[in-house]
């Protein structure tokens, strides 16, 4: 009996040291930035529309770290942005609309530099995030102006899917606490959510991002 009082007294040992130095842990945060628009509707853009026509996202994530260079992670956002015809030589048509758009992504980061937890020395990190999932959005044409017979409207809400790429750095605020600035391109499955579409011109599909601040505090 007292063997194995002492192989269970083992068995409980060697899994409480193994816990304590496994490097997986958790992570849940909030994320804000800013969200710009290229596609159909504005295939020119450039600095000077994104910053005239540039709205905002907020948003959380949780993420899982398997090991001190990889997380894995469920996030969400939501966001709009504004397009005025005025902004890309059109003010004869003078199209006006804002899209709303959320996000329901699966992420993953590729850290550069060991971080998270028992890298404590360690207070910034690059990475690379990838990531894809889905988008729902939702056209609001403010003014119509004058349509012409070759553009389709989408006034209506849709979803498709996204795929996005970026990359960014971590920042170590506390042992516990983190803040990272990303910047992320999304390339949609659709050419809609700019509201107008002129088939004839073959159009590629939208793409959207900007710049992402997130803080989390990571849980061990």
């Amino acid at each position: 009996m007292r063997r194995l009082s002492l192989v269970f007294l083992l068995i409980f040992s060697s899994i409480a040291v193994f816990s304590q130095q496994n490097p997986r842990y958790s992570e849940i945060g909030v994320s804000a930035g800013n969200l710009v628009y290229t596609g159909p509707f504005a295939s020119d853009a450039n600095m000077g529309n994104w910053l005239n026509e540039m709205g905002w996202r907020f948003g959380f994530f949780t993420r899982r770290s398997l090991a001190p260079w990889i997380t894995v992670g469920l996030e969400a956002n939501y966001g709009w942005y504004t397009l005025d015809d005025a902004n890309h030589g059109r003010a004869q048509r003078g199209i006006t609309m804002t899209t709303q758009v959320l996000n329901a992504n699966v992420s993953t980061e590729l850290i550069l530099i060991r971080y998270g937890k028992f890298h404590w020395n360690n207070n910034f990190a690059p990475y690379v995030k990838l990531g894809f999932g889905g988008v729902f959005y939702s056209p609001e044409i403010n003014n119509f102006g004058s349509v012409d017979e070759n553009v389709e409207v989408f006034p209506f809400s849709g979803q498709s899917v996204n795929f996005f790429y970026g990359i960014g750095v971590k920042f170590r605020l506390a042992y516990k606490h983190s803040l990272a600035l990303e910047w992320i391109t999304h390339n949609a499955g659709t050419r809609e959510m700019g509201g107008v579409v002129a088939p004839a011109i073959n159009p590629s599909n939208d793409t959207y991002g900007g710049i992402l601040l997130h803080y989390s505090v990571l849980i061990f």
